[in-house]
């Protein structure tokens, strides 16, 4: 059976061709500007490229402080020259994937970082990154296989039995070693260990530090796998106290390097949705309101003045609002710019609510709404209930979660071809399950439009054994015989999109 589908927000990364890389002086990793402005990623491919590597587009999936994460094809032009550009606050972190790069690349405001890729007469590739970074091609081609070697490389651990104590001292320990191991990568720039640092504690906070129960009871499991679910014995492991989470001062939010991670946003997610740290909600409250409120457990976080992490994590709570689609109040906009010292915080959430409301006056009444009842078929017949709905047309079907930025991003994209098929036979199905918290999907899915399923976890899981996939987003498109016709296992892309659904007229 399997579980709950999660995507890594950090994409780990293999490159197995032959590679020359420039070599560039390594710096102490310098704290980013709070600066919103416009970063650019340009670039050339050159040379003998060989055919297997020959490609009209870069994949690119970017995370940015503030912004949902976004899926983006970047043009590859005959001449080999390519150019994307974005707004982003602070620094943006960038994971390309394409046949000539795979790497991860960071971008800066008011910057251009530029990509050069050159294969010589013998067809090695050089690679030359140029950036304020001073990041090097072996460091963007292996930031994603060290976080990978490092964190991945445990044994299993049975002992289920570890007081909170214990844990903490563990946690704390396991952090500290991690980090350690990063001395090991003699290759990887003092800039490129620096972020990693940053990356793994992001990731750590979620998955050890605010994860004492969950751990306890995986290896319970773990213990116990031999045996049948039945016949285990009652298990509840011990809950933390709130003093417990005063570990999390080891981690240093107060840090602004922590920008870099692309881990960050997730790892604030879960801080605001811990209950016995029980941060309060913004909404409905001004922000010293809010502050007070909030004391106790900035305090417990931080160990200290909350300075630099309390101004993240105010405006990733109006950032979140604004993701779901819900724009900023005029009280809520004059007490943004009241508040934040520094400009660039509102700068870049006003920028962020002119999309918005621009996005909902657009859509204001052109997108029909259908929130499906789950078909009272047996999970083995259930896809095939739910696409006969639509006999006569061609459906697209999008497996997608609340949760999931990369489903989300892939949904804006594809607007454009919504609206160009709105009036023939194509429907577009949403399928997810309660990894979606329900009230969120229903707050999420009048933005979206299109046909809607909330599937039990018993049907998703058949569902994913079914037609044999694993993560989301996927995309299903079936003839109007109701015949499965194409899979695509994350976005192919609008022009891909387009193509698939035209073959089947």
């Amino acid at each position: 059976m399997k579980t709950t589908i999660r995507i890594s927000c950090l994409c780990l990364l293999l490159c197995i061709n032959t590679v020359i890389v420039y070599s560039q002086t390594d710096n102490a990793l310098p704290a980013p500007r709070f600066k919103y402005g416009i970063a650019t990623l340009s670039g050339k491919i050159t040379g003998n490229v060989p055919d297997s590597m020959k490609t009209v587009s870069l994949d690119l999936l970017l995370n940015r402080p503030f912004f949902d994460y976004a899926i983006n094809q970047i043009p590859v032009q005959e001449d080999g020259t390519f150019t994307f550009t974005t707004p982003v606050f602070a620094v943006g972190s960038c994971v390309i994937r394409s046949s000539v790069f795979e790497g991860n690349v960071y971008i800066i405001p008011q910057e251009e970082t530029k990509l050069e890729i050159n294969f010589d007469k013998n067809g090695a590739k050089h690679i030359k990154i140029s950036n304020s970074l001073n990041q090097t091609a072996y460091d963007a081609m292996n930031i994603g296989l060290v976080f990978r070697d490092i964190l991945s490389n445990n044994p299993a651990n049975d002992n289920y039995s570890m007081t909170i104590e214990e844990y903490s001292k563990y946690v704390i320990d396991y952090t500290k070693d991690a980090i350690a191991k990063l001395d090991s990568y003699t290759e990887l720039s003092a800039n490129a260990k620096q972020i990693l640092s940053y990356e793994m504690k992001a990731f750590l906070l979620h998955m050890l530090y605010l994860g004492y129960e969950e751990n306890m009871q995986m290896r319970y499991n773990y213990k116990y796998r031999d045996q049948l679910k039945d016949e285990r014995k009652d298990f509840v492991p011990q809950k933390p106290s709130v003093e417990y989470y005063s570990i999390l001062s080891h981690l240093d939010f107060n840090d602004s390097r922590y920008l870099y991670a692309s881990y960050l946003q997730i790892a604030i997610g879960e801080l605001l949705k811990n209950k016995v740290l029980n941060i309060p909600s913004i909404e409905g409250l001004t922000i010293d309101e809010w502050l007070v409120k909030a004391k106790e457990p900035l305090h417990i976080i931080t160990g200290a003045n909350p300075g630099f992490f309390c101004n993240v994590l105010i405006a990733s709570m109006y950032a979140a609002q604004l993701d779901a689609m819900k724009p900023l109040s005029e009280i809520q906009k004059k007490d943004i710019d009241t508040y934040f010292t520094d400009k660039s915080f509102a700068e870049v959430l006003f920028s962020r609510n002119e999309e918005i409301v621009s996005m909902l006056n657009s859509q204001a009444g052109s997108k029909k709404l259908v929130k499906n009842e789950t078909p009272a078929v047996a999970k083995n017949a259930m896809m095939d209930a739910i696409v006969a709905k639509y006999k006569g047309k061609v459906v697209v079907v999008d497996f997608w979660a609340t949760w999931c930025g990369p489903c989300l991003a892939a949904m804006k994209r594809t607007e454009s071809i919504k609206s160009e098929y709105a009036d023939k036979d194509v429907v577009f199905v949403y399928i997810t399950n309660p990894s979606s918290v329900r009230k969120t999907w229903e707050e999420k899915i009048p933005q979206i439009g299109g046909e809607h399923f909330y599937l039990t976890d018993e049907a998703w899981d058949y569902i994913l054994e079914q037609f044999d996939f694993e993560g989301i987003p996927t995309y299903l498109i079936f003839d109007k015989e109701g015949k499965l016709k194409r899979k695509s296992v994350s976005f192919m892309g609008v022009e891909k999109m387009r193509e698939w659904i035209e073959e089947l007229f």
